[in-house]
């Protein structure tokens, strides 16, 4: 019987220990509503851990089902486009494994985001791209990303065949963290276990 009851507790120690281990989500979302349009991003969003370069808040053209009214281009874009030669990045402070992002008023220019393992050149983790039609008039989409250890975004549209400029808005990421149990803490709930069943057997 004794030896049930401590196989019982050491079973339920485990678990707690095996729970105390298991990852645990971060996330952070990025509507770029809590500034004013034009400002540079750079560092703006840091402590929340990810920094721009190349990024600028804009109006993202008052279109109904945005999130709000500002979104992002690049700094330097002529009339809302931007290309592969002048992409907007985003650098995280950790490594992230899941971004999204939502791609307003995207047309037959389309719309690229990648995911990258370095700030600088690294290999390509993963891209997600879509194309709309004609100007891209109140055409949403949503792109999203992958990959063990992304440390930077580069986002641009993809062809320059007309007029269609974008904005991107609602940048979300997110990263399973484990955390580490020191393992005086496992010994120490085996042994309240032991305890537990000296007492009963008392």
């Amino acid at each position: 019987m004794y030896k049930k009851i401590f196989r019982s507790n050491l079973t339920t120690c485990l678990l707690a220990s095996a729970i105390l281990l298991s990852s645990t989500a971060q996330a952070a979302l990025l509507n770029f509503d809590d500034g004013v349009a034009n400002e540079l991003i750079g560092d703006f969003y840091a402590a929340q851990g990810v920094s721009f370069s190349n990024a600028q808040r804009v109006t993202n053209f008052g279109l109904a089902g945005s999130s709000g009214p500002y979104g992002i281009r690049a700094s330097n874009a002529d009339a809302y486009q931007w290309f592969s030669e002048n992409p907007v990045h985003a650098y995280f402070s950790g490594p992230v494994n899941s971004v999204s992002l939502v791609g307003v008023d995207v047309g037959e220019n389309g719309l690229r985001l990648e995911a990258y393992d370095a700030d600088v050149g690294g290999t390509l983790l993963d891209f997600a791209e879509a194309f709309g039609t004609g100007l891209g008039n109140s055409q949403f989409f949503t792109l999203v990303v992958n990959g063990t250890s992304i440390k930077r975004l580069a986002f641009y549209q993809i062809r320059n065949v007309s007029i269609d400029g974008i904005v991107v808005e609602d940048l979300q990421f997110s990263n399973r963290v484990s955390v580490p149990v020191p393992a005086s803490a496992v010994l120490m709930g085996m042994g309240l276990a032991g305890l537990k069943v000296l007492a009963l057997k008392k």
